[in-house]
């Protein structure tokens, strides 16, 4: 799994006059990138020098368990490979307005 990851802020702030009241402001965006890979895999048997799985013999007639004859079982092998991508991008903005330093109104906007 690979994951990126992309952060980006802005902030302003001002005393607007000598009476206390000042704005202020921060913007910022993330930008998030996650890609994982699955590989799975079935296969029969065992080889003891390699320590990995065997091929199939698709034309030798294997003692089918738990009948004791011999048939030609369908064996196959399962190898699935698949990749999944989530990208997104979020967002937000917050304002504020403070007044004699006793009143504010404050803003955001989250979105994303």
């Amino acid at each position: 799994m690979m994951v990126n990851n992309v952060r980006l802020q802005l902030s302003y702030d001002r005393l607007l006059d000598g009476m206390g009241n000042s704005c202020e402001c921060h913007a910022g965006a993330e930008l998030r990138d996650v890609e994982q890979q699955i590989n799975m895999s079935r296969l029969y048997g065992y080889d003891e020098n390699r320590l990995n799985g065997l091929p199939v013999d698709y034309n030798t007639s294997f003692l089918s368990i738990p009948s004791p004859v011999f048939s030609k079982d369908p064996y196959s092998d399962f190898n699935h490979n698949s990749a999944t991508s989530d990208r997104y991008i979020s967002y937000y903005i917050n304002a504020s307005y403070i007044y004699k330093q006793r009143y504010g109104i404050i803003g955001q906007c989250p979105a994303g």
